[in-house]
């Protein structure tokens, strides 16, 4: 199930058709820190290996697992960026 789907809000400006990602878009580093910095968004470390996370955290982010915690109270028109490292 796509977030579309879910119930979460996409703005169709920010969707990207591609062959790995029906449903994604990059973002640079300046635009993710504001868009978390006005709580436009949240910014979610994508590894669910929770060791792997603490490595290469960024000041504000979340862990997978603490996302996972939290999606049933999420608002489904808050942004979600994704990082990896």
């Amino acid at each position: 199930m796509g977030l579309k789907e879910a119930g979460w809000h996409v703005p169709p400006d920010r969707v990207v058709e591609n062959e790995s990602c029906s449903l994604s878009e990059r973002v640079s580093v300046a635009e993710a820190r504001k868009r978390l910095s006005s709580s436009d968004a949240l910014v979610v470390c994508a590894y669910e290996d929770q060791d792997k996370c603490e490595k290469i955290r960024l000041a504000g982010a979340l862990t997978y697992n603490e996302l996972k915690a939290m999606e049933t109270s999420l608002s489904t028109a808050r942004e979600l960026i994704f990082y990896c490292g």
